[in-house]
């Protein structure tokens, strides 16, 4: 990418990482980093991802299901039971 679009004078251009996630908790950073450890290696050379400063924690839930119905029937499922924990505890729908 550097020496497709070089700088105006020819030198590459720098590199510039977007490393720090505003949305996803250390722990799915954590899981992302280490499940893409090989394709980083293979490929252009991509430091992992940070979570941002005083960044929240968060759970890594996973399920290993029969078929894609079950899989899309057990996602719906998280999703309800987190939306309707969060009515619970704040009175307020999450976003």
């Amino acid at each position: 990418f550097t020496t497709d679009f070089p700088l105006a004078d020819g030198t590459p251009a720098p590199t510039l990482e977007l490393r720090t996630s505003w949305r996803n908790p250390p722990e799915v950073l954590h899981l992302a980093n280490e499940v893409s450890v090989d394709a980083r290696r293979r490929s252009v050379a991509v430091r992992a991802l940070a979570p941002r400063p005083g960044a929240e924690p968060g759970d890594v839930v996973c399920a290993l299901l029969n078929d894609v119905e079950a899989e899309r029937d057990w996602v719906a499922e998280q999703v309800a039971q987190r939306w309707h924990g969060g009515i619970a505890a704040t009175g307020a729908a999450p976003t």
